[in-house]
C-alpha cells in the first residue's frame, strides 16, 4: 500500500516477534563421563544464564525423565536442603557440539537458576527454551 499523503505515519505498527529458537536436535548417542564434564565445565565460557519460576515444586521429580526424552542427559543430580541441583549435557547431532547445563531448583520458592555453557552459543537458545518449557509444565 502506498502512502502518498503520509497519513499512515501516525498508525501504530504491530510489534515484531523475536525470532524463534532453532529446533533442538540433540544426539541420542551422546555420552560424556564425569571427569570430561568437569574438565569442560571449567574451561567453557558461560553462554547464557537465567532465572525462572517452575510451575510446581514437583517438576524436580520428573525433570530428568522429560529432558532425557529430548536427549538432554543428566550427568549428576542431588539435593542440598531445599535445593535440587542438576547437571545436564547434550550434543548437537549435526555438529557434535556439546552444551553443559547446571540447573538449581529451590522447591519452596520454585525458583530455578540455570547456567548454560557451550563453545557454540548458537545452539544454546534451543536448549534453554527446552529447559524453560519443561520447568513451565506442571
Amino acid at each position: 500500500m502506498d502512502d502518498l499523503l503520509g497519513l499512515l505515519d501516525d498508525l501504530p505498527t504491530a510489534p515484531v516477534a523475536p525470532p524463534a529458537a532453532p529446533p533442538l536436535a540433540l544426539s541420542p548417542a551422546a555420552a560424556l563421563d564425569a571427569a570430561t564434564f568437569q574438565q569442560q565445565w571449567a574451561v567453557m565460557p558461560v553462554a547464557e544464564s537465567w532465572t525462572a519460576i517452575a510451575a510446581s515444586a514437583s517438576v524436580a521429580d520428573v525433570l530428568q525423565q522429560r529432558l532425557g526424552a529430548k536427549h538432554l542427559k543428566c550427568m549428576a543430580f542431588g539435593t542440598q536442603g531445599d535445593v535440587a541441583k542438576f547437571y545436564f549435557y547434550g550434543e548437537e547431532a549435526a555438529t557434535r557440539t556439546v552444551v553443559l547445563v547446571e540447573l538449581q531448583l529451590a522447591k519452596s520458592s520454585r525458583q530455578a537458576n540455570a547456567v548454560l555453557k557451550s563453545p557454540n552459543p548458537a545452539m544454546v537458545p534451543a536448549v534453554s527454551a527446552a529447559l524453560k518449557s519443561e520447568l513451565a509444565t506442571p
